[in-house]
């Protein structure tokens, strides 16, 4: 099965083992001779043990992805025993649903067998499902991934596991006083005084900006600043006044800055957001804050449609395999050596030992992301209608702040989606040094992991990445002022009907689907993020597919 790295770990290799398994009522006194004396009449206490073949830890971005073979550990064990394996959901499982003590990260360096005693497993137990997720509680939620796990497993069809929201859709203070700002410098009297000409275009330009992010906002305010230095005249001047009169604003030399304790400062940061999903929209008198969508007409998403990443967590459904001889757990390596020797095929009466035929698996994709630029001077869109301009793209390349993943969703008992995924993925904890510089190949590019959940078959998948302008400003997407020092965003579609070895799926539990952006203008450049639900945004990539662990994505933003 293909795994999410290439390294030697391999947690698909893990197995679980039971031994000492005792009897229901015999039909012989060799039968009765190896009755375990827990036998209750329903089940057995036997010695339950997970085999886990892991390499060293290591502190690497990677490791909350165990893309470096880390073992982070399993937490919210739960296994639940069936006759035979479950296929549709509505199989009723054999008696409770067992919870298993977590398991460190620190296993032995000889063994990597986790031991339970005295765990009850039902005679007749032919198959078992099991759940977990990695043991990692350092590290926020961008970190370590988040999941909503069930509350009650007795049910197979009623098991969910669901994205978790970043936020609510609630406007927040900060986006009201910034819409706020924006509005007094938009009516501000030097605008109406100045007639046709150079202040009426940078008005309407201003006029057209989508912007809300305390960051965006400034960019924005300062380039308008440097427009209006060159312009003399009370106009500019009374226009200039306006915009230092932000609350907490500050200028020197005429450089714009906030101040500490302004109210304009740090959103959507405060609320964990990407700078993009801070939108605001011109209603012909003022700038009103963007909170959900549908309400204005812009592209935007709601606030709470943006999620974590998902959690690393395990899943298998498997039959198991039986013996009536006991095996030494603590001796016991070759896992596919033991389920090989074992013939049995269901818990009976004579069952010493059981282990899960399957190996474990994730519950979870994951998305390997590499950026690069094609070129070291690429277009804008300023030569489309406006003037020609090229962006140069510095030695150091341009940062990297975050990746956004739509088509996310709830799934179900199996980490199948239940219904079209409407959420996005907010991924900002990006690998160290994680940028965008020119180079003719992918050789040395930084890779980002981000976990998500399996998509649905024949969903195209859109994927944003949030850069932060390095070099002068320039115009994006319909002529939109992208400043200097601002963020904004590049969005590519994954095409399903190129994964054919997934059954079209973007996203599959247990692949990793790896995504190279190779930027060769920046036209579709926008300065806030878009709804990645929608499948009619302006797209900047090619996509050539090429299966080998999973899914590869050659992608040319153009």
């Amino acid at each position: 099965m293909k795994k999410f790295y290439n390294r030697n770990f391999a947690y698909g290799a893990a197995a679980l083992l039971i031994g000492a398994v005792s009897f229901t009522a015999c039909s012989s006194e060799d039968e009765l001779s190896n009755t375990n004396p827990t036998y209750d009449g329903e089940s057995v206490k036997t010695q339950f043990a997970i085999n886990i073949p892991a390499a060293a830890k290591t502190r690497m971005t990677g490791e909350y992805t165990q893309q470096d073979g880390n073992f982070l550990g399993m937490k919210d064990i739960k296994l639940i025993p069936f006759a035979s394996m479950p296929a549709s959901g509505t199989e009723s499982n054999l008696g409770s649903v067992i919870t298993l003590g977590n398991i460190s990260d620190n296993l032995s360096a000889t063994s990597n067998a986790k031991v339970y005693n005295d765990v009850a497993i039902p005679v007749g137990t032919g198959a078992v499902i099991l759940y977990g997720q990695a043991n990692k509680e350092a590290g926020t939620n961008f970190d370590k991934g988040a999941v909503t796990m069930p509350s009650d497993y007795s049910v197979l069809s009623n098991i969910k596991f669901s994205p978790v929201n970043i936020t609510t859709n609630e406007t927040d203070a900060k986006a009201t006083a910034l819409a706020a700002w924006m509005t007094s410098v938009a009516n501000a009297e030097g605008w109406d005084a100045a007639g046709e000409g150079t202040l009426k275009d940078l008005r309407d330009e201003f006029l057209k900006t989508t912007v809300g992010s305390s960051n965006s906002v400034l960019c924005l305010m300062q380039y308008l600043y440097n427009a209006l230095a060159k312009e003399d005249g009370a106009e500019a001047t009374a226009i200039k006044a306006a915009i230092k009169a932000g609350n907490g604003v500050v200028e020197s030399d005429g450089k714009l800055s906030y101040g500490e304790g302004s109210s304009l400062a740090g959103y959507p940061e405060n609320i964990n957001l990407p700078d993009g999903a801070a939108q605001v929209v011109w209603n012909s008198t003022k700038f009103d804050v963007v909170a959900a969508s549908g309400n204005t007409g812009i592209n935007v998403a709601s606030l709470d449609s943006y999620v974590y990443p998902a959690a690393l967590c395990y899943y298998v459904n498997s039959n198991v395999k039986t013996a009536d001889t006991e095996v030494d757990m603590d001796a016991a390596s070759d896992w596919t050596a033991i389920v090989g020797s074992m013939t049995g095929s269901s818990v009976a009466p004579t069952t010493r030992s059981i282990a899960i035929e399957q190996p474990i698996n994730y519950g979870v994709g994951r998305l390997s992301t590499q950026v690069k630029f094609g070129a070291q001077r690429v277009p804008d869109s300023k030569d489309d209608g406006h003037n020609s301009s090229v962006v140069e793209i510095p030695g150091e390349g341009f940062k990297i702040t975050g990746i956004l993943i739509g088509g996310q969703g709830e799934v179900g008992w199996n980490y199948i989606p239940t219904a079209t995924g409407s959420k996005t993925i907010y991924d900002k904890s990006m690998t160290e040094g994680m940028c965008a510089k020119y180079s003719s190949d992918f050789t040395g590019a930084i890779t980002n992991y981000t976990l998500a959940f399996e998509t649905e078959s024949n969903k195209d998948v859109n994927v944003a990445i949030e850069l932060v302008n390095g070099d002068k400003d320039f115009y994006g997407k319909d002529g939109m002022i992208i400043p200097a020092g601002g963020k904004f965003y590049l969005v590519g579609q994954l095409k399903s009907s190129a994964a054919t070895e997934t059954g079209e799926k973007i996203f599959k539990q247990d692949y990793n689907t790896i995504a190279k952006f190779n930027i060769t203008n920046l036209k579709s450049a926008y300065n806030g993020l878009p709804d990645l639900r929608t499948p009619s945004l302006q797209l900047g990539m090619s996509v050539d597919l090429n299966w080998e662990e999973g899914h590869t994505f050659d992608v040319d933003i153009q």
